[in-house]
């Protein structure tokens, strides 16, 4: 007979009350939150560094999150909080030495989809990709690698897009742009 329990980070086995001859099974959940150290100094993070508010409007600027992803099976939503429907949303992944200042596609480090249009963008290129996204939608982002090479898709409330790139490589990070102030998003990892 088996019992299946959470522990926290600084339990023990004394503080468990486990007997010697208890067997452990972990299974350890990915957690990812945005990164406090990596963001521009006009994003706010809160609710345990899982919502960035634009605080002000300057131009595009960029949060990424605190896990790197270059193997395996990786999917997150982003919730849009407070979208202005007037500017941009981007959502995707960015290798960690991105300009946070910049424009995404122009960043040449950051794949992602474009909330007010639905396009995809990847360095240098925008094109058509999906519908566009509003205030309440949440926009899944699933990266999965086979060997080296990554593919990135997203779903729009739960309803799959299709692949938007292929044949990714290198060490990537969860990562939104936001540009209008009062733009709010919430991060969720899922796995």
């Amino acid at each position: 007979m088996g019992y299946l329990r959470e522990v926290k980070v600084t339990d023990t086995p004394y503080s468990l009350r486990l007997k010697a001859v208890t067997k452990f099974v972990l299974v350890i959940k990915n957690y990812f939150q945005w990164d406090s150290q990596v963001l521009t100094k006009n994003i706010e993070l809160s609710n345990n560094n899982r919502t960035a508010t634009k605080k002000a409007e300057t131009s595009y600027e960029c949060v990424l999150g605190n896990s790197t992803i270059n193997s395996g099976r990786h999917y997150w939503e982003v919730k849009l909080d407070n979208f202005p429907n007037d500017e941009d949303i981007y959502i995707g992944i960015a290798f960690k030495e991105i300009n946070l200042y910049s424009n995404p596609p122009d960043s040449g480090m950051f794949w992602g989809y474009i909330c007010s249009v639905g396009k995809k963008c990847g360095p240098g290129f925008v094109e058509d990709y999906s519908a566009a996204a509003r205030t309440g939608d949440v926009i899944g982002v699933l990266l999965e690698f086979k060997g080296e090479n990554g593919i990135l898709s997203f779903l729009k409330n739960g309803m799959e897009l299709g692949p938007a790139f292929v044949n990714l490589t290198g060490t990537f990070y969860s990562a939104v742009y936001l540009f209008h102030q009062s733009a709010r998003v919430t991060l969720s990892c899922k796995y």
